[in-house]
């Protein structure tokens, strides 16, 4: 008889309809690859709301209502799990006592997936040297962890020590193809550079930058249409200086979507302006799977997703941005040349299948230890 294998994977991620994403094909297809090697698979998820997405998906999952404090639930979620053979934590700070107290509970191989992003704290003083202690305290309570990039695996080497190399492989964020499907732009007006943009609204994210320098386009009197797609708490901000600084007309916020695609298509130019260092990028991704030109700013792993120099600017520098889009305006052949190297290298990168491979080849090799 074959012995069935037992998998915990808990994600402080929660469920959300209107933000359906790319970690949500993800989780859907390694369910389902998991479970064609016979390995039975429960999940923990926060609950941001309505599942129906999750529908039909067959996942066996449990949600942590937002009432309650995420750690202490998935504590005693995890003391039902005594038969469970391998722990795998999303979006969770590994470098704590919830590595240690995992560890110890159940005493098996923990994998944890870093797909953090960096911000400026990370960069004090007392940051550092907290990491430092961390990864000192629990380097012997994990036994892997999964980089989003390459990027971050050097951040955590730098951040927690040397030694941490051996446990680190970089395995990249993919997305379904059949998701971006390109499909014959509708050309309203030609002369018009249609450039969009699409994240979680605040500050960090950088938008303010692409506003800037769409105010300059207008000075230079270049045509744009610029679409803002997401929400956040600093929607109102980016709201005021679109108003005050842009022609009505230009620009429009659509909210959260969940048709990337769609807008993808229509755009002649996506923008991830970040000010903070991204740990991976899935908007960059989804706009090289659809051939769209991309300008990021350099910083964390946008240079390394898009490896094109030519395609960055420094981060808050609008002036930059601009100079970067007008040279778009008066080359566009060059752009589809570009557009159509960010394609090849997203399919050959930035799959879903990709990614799903690279996770099952670490998952089975903690299995058979």
């Amino acid at each position: 008889m074959i012995k069935i294998r037992n998998i915990a994977i808990v994600c402080n991620y929660a469920l959300n309809p209107n933000r359906i994403g790319g970690m949500d094909f993800f989780y859907w297809e390694l369910d389902k690859q998991l479970k064609l090697k016979n390995y039975k698979v429960t999940w923990l998820f926060q609950n941001g709301g309505q599942i129906t997405h999750y529908e039909g998906k067959n996942l066996d999952f449990d949600l942590v209502d937002t009432q309650k404090d995420f750690t202490t639930t998935m504590f005693s979620w995890l003391k039902e799990k005594k038969d469970c053979n391998l722990f795998i934590g999303i979006f969770m700070d590994y470098q704590s006592t919830v590595a240690k107290n995992i560890k110890n509970q159940l005493k098996i191989p923990c994998v944890f997936v870093d797909q953090m992003s960096r911000s400026k704290s990370g960069k004090t003083w007392f940051f550092k040297m907290k990491r430092i202690v961390k990864g000192q305290l629990y380097y012997s309570k994990i036994d892997a962890i999964i980089a989003i990039s390459d990027f971050v695996k050097k951040s955590i080497i730098k951040e927690s020590g040397s030694r941490w190399r051996n446990k680190i492989q970089v395995v990249y964020n993919g997305l379904p193809l059949e998701n971006f499907k390109i499909e014959e732009k509708q050309m309203v007006n030609p002369s018009v550079i249609s450039i969009f943009c699409i994240g979680h609204l605040i500050h960090e994210k950088g938008f303010q930058t692409v506003i800037s320098a769409c105010k300059i386009l207008k000075e230079n009197n270049i045509p744009f249409n610029l679409t803002i797609a997401g929400d956040g708490v600093y929607k109102e901000e980016l709201l005021t200086q679109a108003t005050n600084d842009l022609a009505l007309g230009s620009y429009q916020f659509v909210g959260s979507i969940t048709n990337q695609a769609h807008f993808l298509n229509q755009a002649d130019m996506v923008i991830v302006p970040s000010l903070w260092e991204e740990g991976f990028g899935y908007t960059i991704a989804e706009a090289m799977l659809m051939k769209k030109v991309v300008f990021g700013s350099k910083i964390g792993a946008i240079p390394e997703v898009l490896n094109n120099e030519k395609l960055l600017f420094q981060a808050g520098s609008s002036h930059q941005l601009v100079e970067l889009i007008k040279d778009y305006y008066n080359n566009k052949e060059k752009y589809e040349v570009i557009a159509n190297e960010l394609y090849q290298r997203a399919r050959s990168n930035f799959t879903l299948d990709i990614m799903i491979e690279g996770y099952m080849k670490i998952i089975e090799a903690q299995l058979i230890k």
